[in-house]
């Protein structure tokens, strides 16, 4: 599960919610985990998977950066709003 501090919104609209999927398809080619089921919601995430070639540790670590980076950029978007 992925939530956000005082359960603040993570997504805002559908274009949200999108990135947000290509993002894990992306992950899931790179990494073969298998994807069982997912719940997306505003404020947070539930993702069912079992791990593939890579842990998620390995995958989130060196994805780590380009998280922030992308996190950060999305945090500032939607505190633009």
């Amino acid at each position: 599960m992925v939530r956000k501090i005082d359960r603040q919104n993570i997504f805002e609209d559908d274009e949200d919610y999108i990135k947000f999927i290509k993002t894990i398809q992306k992950n899931k080619e790179k990494s073969e985990f298998e994807l069982y089921g997912y719940y997306i919601m505003g404020n947070h995430i539930h993702l069912l998977l079992r791990e593939g070639k890579e842990s998620l540790l390995e995958l989130f670590a060196t994805e780590k950066e380009i998280a922030k980076k992308e996190l950060k950029k999305h945090m500032n978007q939607i505190n633009k709003r």
